[in-house]
């Protein structure tokens, strides 16, 4: 069964660069640029797994991931951030806080965001 990704990112060529990327390991993607839609696609699809930016022009990414892990906390989230992850008070850090089971750093190489949804889709599965 192919996983489905829910990305959610304010910026149509970062969504396209990770569209492209999960694409090309068979992964089925679905796409938001704000929380609200995001809200909604996640209400309606159910993904295997989300990845979120903390930074979207319309709401806040970690507002997203509180709300979706308060609608599903068994759907792993990924979240993303040009923010240097240094301490738990960083953004990413708040993510992983509010629900977020991993993190990754803008910029990043394809394999590293490919190697990071393995990981959470493994351990969504146990």
């Amino acid at each position: 069964m192919t996983a489905t990704i829910l990305v959610v990112d304010d910026e149509p060529a970062m969504r396209d660069v990770i569209r492209l990327g999960l694409e090309s390991r068979r992964y089925h993607v679905l796409e938001a640029s704000n929380g609200a839609d995001a809200v909604s696609l996640f209400r309606s699809h159910r993904p295997s797994l989300v990845i979120t930016d903390l930074r979207l022009s319309e709401g806040s990414g970690l507002d997203v991931v509180r709300e979706l892990h308060g609608i599903d906390p068994t759907v792993p989230i990924i979240a993303m951030s040009g923010e240097l992850a240094s301490d738990e008070t960083s953004a990413l850090g708040q993510a992983v806080r509010l629900g977020a089971t991993g993190s990754i750093e803008k910029p990043f190489r394809r394999q590293q965001l490919l190697d990071a949804v393995a990981k959470a889709l493994a351990a969504g599965q146990s």
